[in-house]
């Protein structure tokens, strides 16, 4: 049950990998987490309010409010994905809130297989928010 302690961690490893150490672990996860909140959203599986408490904690109570990584795209993201350590095959894994305090584990792991057309969504959407651009995906 250790793997739940990896939310917000999919992503944010993927954002280490390509920034190559401009971001500390704890900023990586911290748009991991608000990503992943993004993420079960979108899945109707918390509410847009569940989601709000993710970016008030995050950025009000701890401060971490920074601009989105210049030149991170969607497509970048989530190639740097595809090596994290928990996928197998072409899936990639995440563990994603069904409530605040509480896992979502459809699969008995604590980990989700999510649509890759979906994270590409949540993230074009996250990316664009962030930075008032538009995210291009392509494939």
């Amino acid at each position: 049950m250790g793997i739940i302690l990896e939310y917000g961690h999919t992503f944010g490893h993927g954002l280490e990998w390509l920034l190559k150490g401009k971001l500390s672990h704890g900023e990586a996860v911290s748009y991991g987490m608000k990503i992943a909140a993004e993420l079960a959203k979108e899945m109707g599986l918390i509410s847009q309010k569940d989601v709000d408490l993710h970016y008030y904690f995050i950025e009000e109570k701890l401060g971490f409010n920074n601009p989105w990584p210049e030149n991170v795209t969607t497509n970048l993201l989530m190639q740097a994905m595809i090596a994290d350590n928990k996928k197998t095959g072409e899936d990639i894994r995440f563990v994603i809130l069904e409530k605040i305090g509480q896992c979502y584990n459809p699969e008995g792991d604590y980990l989700a297989t999510v649509d890759l057309e979906l994270v590409e969504k949540v993230l074009d959407n996250f990316i664009e928010k962030a930075t008032g651009k538009v995210a291009v995906t392509t494939a």
